[in-house]
């Protein structure tokens, strides 16, 4: 669905007892919400009619000939925000050597990641209301099960399907500002942290009390109230 017109066919059609399977142009699954409401399409019509959303990507299959073992650093486990949670002793990961089988790419052939969205009563009623947040929505959607992009890749990439370099290329866009340093031990952490894991301060870009983003010059929250300490 590429303009306004295509998508109010599409959702008329869903209303009306139709199964539509259509592609949209987005970064992740929950992305796709944002994007057909920006659109044009009404908040209650996207709710009642839409039961799920697949984003995907293709990533390179390693080369079984020619893949070696190898141990990823601290900066690749940080990015697949893995860091501290998983045992690179036990856990294999691998890297492309190339051969002749694999024309010395050290790959062989493509697989899909996925990130699957279904849509619940809970994420329906999100959808329906206008003042969720994207943010808020993946948020939910994960708690609620959903593994993203880089979960389903991190699974590959342990099956030894594929390697880190592939699955941080493919979701590289989702990767912008994913990463913030601690102000007081300066260690490089993920966005989704409300406190940093090493020095327990509090990160100043999230609300301590409700996880949500915040601006620095804000002096209260304006999701859950929350006074903000200058």
């Amino acid at each position: 669905m590429r303009d306004p017109e295509t998508a109010e066919i599409a959702i008329q059609a869903s209303i009306t007892g139709h199964l539509v399977l259509s592609t949209l142009h987005t970064t992740t699954a929950v992305g796709a919400v944002t994007r057909l409401k920006g659109m044009g399409i009404k908040s209650y019509f996207l709710a009642s009619s839409l039961n799920g959303i697949i984003a995907q990507r293709l990533v390179r299959k390693l080369c079984n000939n020619c893949k070696v073992q190898y141990e990823p650093s601290d900066e690749e486990l940080l990015f697949l925000m893995v860091k501290g949670t998983v045992d690179t002793q036990v856990a294999r990961f691998y890297k492309p050597f190339g051969c002749t089988a694999c024309g010395n790419t050290g790959y062989r052939g493509r697989v899909g990641i996925f990130e699957i969205l279904t849509v619940n009563s809970l994420i329906r009623k999100l959808i329906y209301d206008d003042s969720t947040t994207e943010n808020f929505l993946a948020r939910v959607a994960t708690e609620s099960g959903m593994n993203t992009l880089r979960e389903d890749g991190l699974k590959k990439i342990m099956m030894g399907i594929t390697s880190v370099e592939e699955v941080l290329r493919s979701t590289a866009a989702i990767a912008e500002g994913e990463i913030v340093i601690c102000t007081r031990c300066h260690e490089p952490l993920s966005s989704e942290y409300t406190f940093c894991p090493y020095c327990s301060t509090g990160l100043r870009h999230k609300c301590p009390k409700c996880g949500m983003q915040r601006n620095e010059q804000w002096k209260f929250c304006p999701f859950c109230n929350e006074t903000f300490s200058q």
